[in-house]
């Protein structure tokens, strides 16, 4: 059983007082070793209903030495590995511990803290790799305190050379908040209801696996479809039905979320309600609210930062001068809402626009460490300069979220010289929400020298909606990599009237994520919609979704051509063809030349799948291995079913080069009667007789995937039967060798192999006697055939005989 035990604060009190430097960290203990103080706070704990964190009792930490092969646990330094081990107990949100490390080993350091009661444990960590999953064997209830969690993890961390800010620990929760509440108007009508809410339950596909030491794109896992049931403790006189604490993306994601309850008073056994694509983030609080128990199709969705049942207090703004002021007096780390109260001009915030004011300069700065949640307010930001240097309108070094239906537009560059003028320079984490509108240039003046941009960005990135307007002609989105940073950019909407660019700082591998969800991407760009620089060999683009019209550039950009694959498209739709840059497993199929990607999807029953979709399969060459020779589906063809046969598999030779992985046949019935020529000849041969030049020419058109179908070289002997010839065919009859495995019509020519359908007499046989397309050897009046029983014959080339073709997708 673990045991918990508590510390006494005033090591914390002490260690806050001390200074940076690396004596101060620690004491010295027997030979290369320091004793190391962390100090441990659980940040962002929310106010009112749900979500203060005071369940939180625990802390389990996990130390691992990082070595060229990764992570190795140090099971002496960790507290949460043996059943035995006395965790850290956290009070009042803070926990120290105290760790034997050596001066120049480097460490990387889990930190967890959660609630343990009764030796349960909400929580299970992989202790070889610091994994975290809900452990299933737990009930998951809702409203349930107890599942509250919150983690930090310190990498790289040097004791030798760490100072006293390295060991301040800040937890967070990987968490958003769902809850589902009822409004006044739904709790009157249920004044006099008898609603069992103890029975009730919020199901959702979620996330179940955090990885802490992956990157914030990659740490969530196992998404499944987990039932939060039986409410606890309904909080009914607040409306509070239900809350959840769910794992989210930082950058969020959606999820279908279903409610069910009971309600016999009205009649109602079982109500159960889906709610689709309900936003969840972490470190947000997502609340459903509205007539969820007596009209559940009237709710709204709001989503908040940190837990907290309404919004941070706002400050409201008038003019430039208070909105910086606003933004320098925000306490760091802790969301601030700023609002405008009306338009803006930045220019005031400048006092001279003179030749003499300093290059790289910017209007308004958000410093490093503010949390800013700028509120347009239906407002006009806006900002203009006319002289040559990099300016920008907003520099961005800390958070910055933007919202609320407003403009924030870079005006007049002036006439020549060379400017590199920006809307936005981002160098920490941007956020941009809702109806905002982001323009560049929007005097629309005559076109600069440099390479202005309405986001310049070097950091991460997340764009929600919005409209982005570069008219200058360059990018909308300018996106810097350096080798030592891991940018992250992700766009879920929004319109972008520019292109969006990876572009690089240095000829160095450099590494960074664009990941696109949606949004509308028009090309404005003389080149390229979405492109690379040079030298951005580490980079990752997927593409999910969205609308991409215009020329669209998806590869490198090197010494003047575009090569290099980089993106991978799995979905959106597009104006040209991005067949070069689909996943596999995935499609473009054009409808009315707009191209949309979607995912290919296979029946592993040869028989259950469209023509479309086999047809599709082989060209992606992507037919399954369960789809075999002999294997039959039906075919209309001109008003009629036919059975279709697989008779063989990577036998035939495109003409254009490249096997064709099947090959199709008519099963066991005719496809009517047709003589090989009008005449008494075989000279013809099987290249210019009227069964080639006519009759197959007019069941193609009759086919109902003729466009699909591939021409593939056939050999047959020739007119004169003195040798053979190749014709490049997409419906053809098959030969002499190729159903009956001999050479003796064909003059002891092979006419190509037989296909592996043909294994006995039974399977040559049809309804009728049937046509092959070689001239009989004995004579210049007829053609080989196959009689009603499936033996050899030779027939005179003006009767008619069944057709049975072959074709290749």
């Amino acid at each position: 059983m673990k045991k918990i035990f508590g510390f006494l604060m005033a090591a914390a009190v002490l260690f806050g007082a001390a200074s940076c430097a690396k004596e101060d960290i620690s004491s010295s203990i027997a030979g290369g070793e320091v004793e190391v103080t962390f100090t441990a706070n659980l940040a962002n704990l929310g106010t009112r209903t749900y979500g203060d964190g005071t369940q939180v009792n625990t802390l389990r930490y996990y130390v691992y030495e990082q070595t060229a092969n990764g992570l190795t646990l140090l099971p002496a330094l960790s507290k949460g590995v043996n059943d035995t081990d006395e965790l850290v107990a956290v009070v009042e949100g803070k926990a120290t511990v105290n760790l034997p490390l050596i001066k120049g080993m480097t460490y990387n350091i889990l930190f967890w803290a959660d609630c343990i009661e009764n030796d349960i444990e909400y929580y299970s960590i992989n202790k070889e790799t610091g994994v975290v999953s809900i452990n299933s064997e737990v009930g998951i209830n809702a409203n349930d305190e107890k599942r509250d969690a919150f983690y930090s993890i310190v990498t790289n961390f040097n004791p030798a050379t760490a100072t006293s800010e390295d060991t301040k620990v800040e937890l967070r929760r990987p968490f958003a908040q769902l809850n589902a509440i009822s409004n006044a108007e739904d709790l009157a009508a249920l004044a006099n209801s008898n609603v069992d809410l103890s029975t009730s339950a919020i199901s959702a596909e979620v996330y179940t696996t955090l990885d802490p030491f992956a990157s914030e794109n990659e740490q969530l896992s196992n998404k499944r479809l987990v039932k939060f049931a039986a409410a606890n403790n309904p909080d009914t006189a607040n409306g509070h039905l239900s809350m959840n604490y769910i794992f989210a993306p930082v950058n969020g994601c959606l999820a279908n979320v279903t409610f069910t309850f009971n309600n016999s008073n009205v009649g109602v056994q079982s109500t159960t309600t889906t709610y689709t694509n309900i936003p969840l983030q972490r470190n947000y609080k997502t609340n459903i609210i509205g007539k969820l128990l007596t009209k559940s199709t009237d709710f709204t969705v709001e989503i908040k930062p940190g837990f907290n049942d309404s919004e941070y207090e706002v400050v409201a703004v008038n003019n430039a001068a208070e909105l910086q002021d606003a933004i320098n007096t925000a306490v760091p780390g802790e969301p601030t809402v700023i609002a405008l109260g009306g338009d803006i001009d930045l220019n005031d915030l400048i006092a001279s626009l003179s030749s003499t004011r300093a290059a790289a300069s910017t209007a308004l700065t958000v410093p490093a460490g503010k949390d800013i949640i700028l509120n347009l307010n239906g407002a006009n930001l806006s900002y203009s300069q006319k002289q040559t240097g990099a300016y920008s309108m907003i520099t961005n070094n800390g958070k910055l979220t933007i919202k609320g239906n407003g403009t924030i537009s870079y005006a007049d560059f002036g006439n020549g010289g060379n400017y590199v003028s920006n809307t936005i320079v981002n160098n920490g984490t941007l956020v941009v929400n809702d109806d905002v509108v982001l323009v560049n240039n929007s005097d629309d003046d005559v076109a600069t020298n440099g390479f202005p941009h309405v986001i310049d960005n070097n950091c991460n990135l997340t764009i929600n909606g919005g409209t982005l307007t570069n008219n200058t002609g360059y990018s909308t989105i300018r996106i810097w990599c350096t080798e030592d940073t891991n940018t992250v950019v992700t766009i879920n909407g929004g319109t972008f009237n520019g292109c969006v660019d990876f572009q690089t700082v240095s000829a160095k591998p450099n590494k960074g994520t664009l990941t696109i969800n949606g949004g509308t991407f028009n090309a404005t760009c003389a080149t390229r919609l979405l492109g690379f620089g040079t030298d951005v060999d580490e980079m990752v683009a997927n593409i999910y979704g969205g609308t991409f019209n215009g020329s669209v550039k998806l590869n490198k950009y090197v010494s003047g051509e575009f090569n290099s694959k980089v993106y991978t498209i799995y979905g959106g739709t597009f104006a040209e063809d991005p067949s070069e840059f689909v996943a596999n497993g995935y499609i473009a199929k054009n409808n009315n030349d707009v191209y949309t990607v979607e995912e290919f999807v296979l029946d592993a029953n040869f028989a259950n799948n469209s023509w479309d979709n086999i047809a599709l399969a082989c060209q992606l060459n992507a037919v399954p291995e369960s789809w075999i020779v002999g294997d039959r589906k039906a075919m209309t063809i001109d008003g009629k079913d036919y059975q279709i046969a697989i008779i063989g598999k990577n036998h035939d030779t495109y003409t254009a080069g490249g096997t064709a992985p099947l090959t199709f046949k008519l099963a066991n019935e005719v496809c009517g009667t047709a003589p090989m020529n009008a005449t008494q000849t075989n000279t013809t041969g099987w290249s210019s007789s009227k069964m080639r030049t006519e009759t197959m020419a007019e069941i193609l058109e009759v086919m109902p995937v003729k466009d699909a179908i591939k021409a593939v070289n056939k050999e047959t002997l020739n007119g004169t039967r003195d040798g053979l010839e190749t014709t490049s065919d997409k419906l053809f009859l098959l030969s002499e060798i190729e159903v009956n495995g001999s050479v003796y019509f064909s003059n002891n020519f092979a006419e190509g192999s037989r296909y592996a359908y043909y294994t006995n007499l039974d399977s040559q046989i049809m309804n009728d006697s049937y046509w092959l397309r070689g001239p009989g050897k004995n004579n210049d009046i007829g053609f080989t055939q196959i009689n009603k029983s499936g033996y050899m014959a030779n027939g005179s080339a003006e009767y008619a005989c069944g057709v049975v073709f072959g074709f290749c997708f």
